[in-house]
């Protein structure tokens, strides 16, 4: 269990089918929709994945941003499972965006092919094929402090942003 931001789920232990949508929240101009599960955030433990990239830091009204982008490889069975539970939750964001076009987008009705033809995936596809996929996370922090669980090959835990830059 995480010990600061609440439970995280492996996969197998999500049962999709309960996985919810709050309603928008304004976070200055741009509406933001949570993924729930059993009235929380949702809040899933990856398999072992590899970050070939340097983290991106940005920064906003609210502080410093900081996202990480992982390495999806097909070939490892766990992996695997990782993407096809992503695509998952894929199809629930497209399904549910169309069947709440009014309150998500101000629009009466758009269609699932509509959302499909603008969503971007969770699991960005390389351009070139001797790459694997891979996805970005945000990661919660204040003060370059991690603000939710992260551990390194050797499990242990990584707590600042600046370790992060080392792995």
């Amino acid at each position: 269990m995480s010990k600061k931001q609440g439970e995280a789920y492996t996969i197998d232990k999500i049962d999709t089918d309960n996985i919810t949508f709050s309603s928008p929240h304004m976070m200055g101009s741009n509406k933001s929709i949570f993924i729930n599960y059993d009235t929380h955030v949702l809040k899933i433990k990856t398999p072992v994945l590899n970050v070939n990239f340097d983290i991106n830091v940005s920064e906003n009204n609210w502080g410093k941003k900081y996202e990480v982008t992982m390495e999806l490889n097909p070939d490892k069975k766990k992996t695997k499972e990782f993407m096809d539970f992503l695509s998952t939750i894929d199809e629930q964001i497209v399904n549910n965006a169309a069947a709440n076009s009014k309150e998500w987008f101000n629009k009466k009705t758009i269609s699932n092919k509509y959302v499909k033809e603008n969503y971007t995936p969770i699991v960005k596809q390389p351009s070139n094929s001797k790459y694997n996929p891979n996805f970005r996370v945000k990661l919660p922090a204040k003060d370059g402090i991690i603000a939710t669980d992260v551990y390194d090959m050797e499990k242990k835990e990584i707590t600042s942003v600046t370790e992060i830059c080392r792995l």
